[in-house]
């Protein structure tokens, strides 16, 4: 391929106001809205491409994540994210010891809903089927917490 504007001109356009809108600090909503369309963005996309493309997403993508399950009010940027793993789960890796980290702090935490709980659960369980290379390979698993 020759290259993000050449597959589609407006590409870059779209981009850089999904980035802006995940890391837009005064609206949390507007975060959380961006993490849906972001996810379903990037579905649409070959993992490879996403991975050269947009790593730099991940970051706020899982910072928004976790803002959004520490509120438990829309759980559909985290189902969104789910799906993610799913579909690609190597375009998370930049994030993916964040990501367990924070998951088995909020499977812990018995103040968070059991719902809440249970579909960060379904993110861990996802990636780990997903792509468990990826995760057999990680130097640190925090097996403390899951006692």
């Amino acid at each position: 391929s020759s290259g993000i504007n050449a597959e589609w001109p407006l590409r870059p356009g779209i981009k850089e106001m999904l980035f802006a809108s995940l890391n837009d600090p005064d609206h949390p909503n507007v975060r959380f809205s961006a993490i849906r369309a972001t996810c379903a963005f990037l579905t649409g996309l070959e993992e490879a491409e996403a991975k050269l493309h947009f790593s730099e997403f991940v970051k706020p993508m899982l910072k928004g994540v976790e803002d959004c399950v520490i509120a438990e009010d829309d759980d559909g940027p985290l189902k969104s994210f789910v799906e993610l793993a799913e579909k690609m789960p190597k375009f998370l890796r930049p994030g993916v010891d964040q990501l367990i980290e924070f998951a088995l702090r909020v499977i812990a935490n018995t103040n968070f809903a059991d719902n809440w709980r249970q579909l960060v659960l379904e993110l861990v369980i996802t990636i780990c089927e997903s792509a468990p290379a990826m995760i057999r390979k990680k130097k640190k698993v925090p097996t403390a917490t899951l006692r």
